[in-house]
């Protein structure tokens, strides 16, 4: 076929369709409500101790919590400790250092998965960047014991220092983590997959299923079919690059799409060689990973109306 357009509207019809995260077309069926456990937690934190929160929404919350006086926010566990500029924060225009929305999202999904996150017990945030997602999980559940890595030092050594609850560690661009084998309960990982080669990405999983203890989960977030079309819908010049039609017929016959983004400009010090844009198609996972993993949830575009959303468990 010789349009995006052509082929796109020729999968989705297809009966194949609900295997691939198009549409309604979900491994499982797509849940009406989530629980929004972390945000009922702050909600609560805070009107017991007479904070007037305008609404149950995020914008509500997260405006609360910016502006409560120093030493309730500290008393709270709530103070925004905002990295300082050279330090990763994908956040940063919206001023706040909590990622409620994501840490709401994903428990969720853990939820479903028929997990849950139990104190004393060990969870890693791989992929942590400076820690927003994960500070706001050390917030919410504190009887946790809370682990993030990121293979950026400067991130390491902010977070180690700003927040030491939380033990921080720098990894390395490719496996393995100086870590024991079977040491992690649950891990998550946001937005990672989306940028390794089909080879590291297969190392990385089998470096999870090493340091996850047996029955232990992996959430991590994927780019799939409708993150492909939106790109191309966002993309003005789209007539013009192949790009488009170039990943999604990779998607289609391989269930994977690797384009080295990075090459050029890199990342600082880093090795990007491996590292650019990765798209996943659930088939993919299926036959890539079945057998080591079971996959316990799927839901097509849950991380920030973007992404999918798998849960795996160590079998």
């Amino acid at each position: 076929m010789s349009s995006f357009d052509e082929y796109f509207n020729f999968l989705i019809t297809e009966q194949r369709s609900a295997y691939l995260g198009l549409e309604d077309g979900n491994l499982f069926a797509k849940p009406n409500n989530k629980r929004k456990l972390i945000s009922k937690i702050f909600l609560e934190r805070m009107r017991k101790n007479g904070v007037e929160v305008p609404d149950d929404s995020y914008e509500g919350l997260s405006h609360s919590i910016k502006n409560l006086p120093s030493q309730l926010a500290d008393k709270l566990s709530l103070v925004n400790l905002a990295p300082p500029p050279g330090i990763q924060w994908l956040g940063r225009k919206k001023g706040l250092f909590f990622d409620i929305r994501t840490a709401d999202d994903f428990e969720d999904c853990i939820d479903r998965s028929q997990f849950n996150l139990r104190d004393g017990c060990k969870y890693l945030d791989f992929g942590c960047a400076s820690g927003r997602t994960l500070r706001t999980f050390a917030s919410a559940l504190p009887e946790c014991d809370w682990y993030g890595c990121d293979p950026v030092p400067s991130s390491m050594k902010w977070a180690s220092s700003t927040f030491p609850n939380i033990k921080f560690f720098t990894n390395p661009e490719l496996p393995p983590l100086d870590i024991e084998s079977d040491t992690f309960d649950g891990i998550y990982a946001a937005s990672i997959w989306t940028h390794f080669r089909e080879d590291v990405a297969l190392q990385w999983f089998d470096e999870m299923y090493r340091i996850l203890k047996p029955y232990g989960f992996l959430l991590f977030t994927a780019a799939g079919y409708q993150a492909v079309l939106g790109r191309y819908k966002g993309d003005k010049n789209r007539s013009n690059n192949p790009i488009h039609l170039e990943s999604l017929l990779k998607l289609d016959n391989k269930g994977f799409f690797f384009y080295p983004a990075y090459e050029e400009k890199g990342m600082g010090d880093l090795n990007t060689s491996h590292w650019g844009l990765a798209c996943i198609s659930p088939i993919w996972v299926l036959n890539k990973l079945s057998g080591r993993w079971a996959v316990r949830y799927f839901e097509a575009q849950k991380y920030w109306n973007r992404q999918d959303v798998y849960v795996l468990q160590k079998i």
